[in-house]
């Protein structure tokens, strides 16, 4: 899903860091479906928290966005 540089980067592993100590993150950037087709997604992580304040998990939305940056640079 992401892409080799952001892999290599650690760029996963980074914005699952910022989440767990702000509470959430959000970026644009690209990514890579299954066939090898890149596209362009709104990416928002939360960190989910329990009862006691303890980080039990992420979640994480990703919206393709590439049409309408698309069309925003038409």
């Amino acid at each position: 899903f992401y892409t080799p540089d952001d892999n290599a980067a650690g760029v996963p592993q980074q914005e699952l860091t910022e989440a767990a100590r702000t509470g959430r993150t959000e970026r644009e950037g690209w990514r890579i479906h299954k066939d090898g087709t890149w596209f362009l997604v709104n990416e928002i992580c939360t960190a989910i928290y329990d009862a006691s304040g303890q980080l039990v998990g992420f979640t994480k939305i990703n919206r393709d966005i590439t049409a309408r940056k698309q069309a925003e640079e038409a």
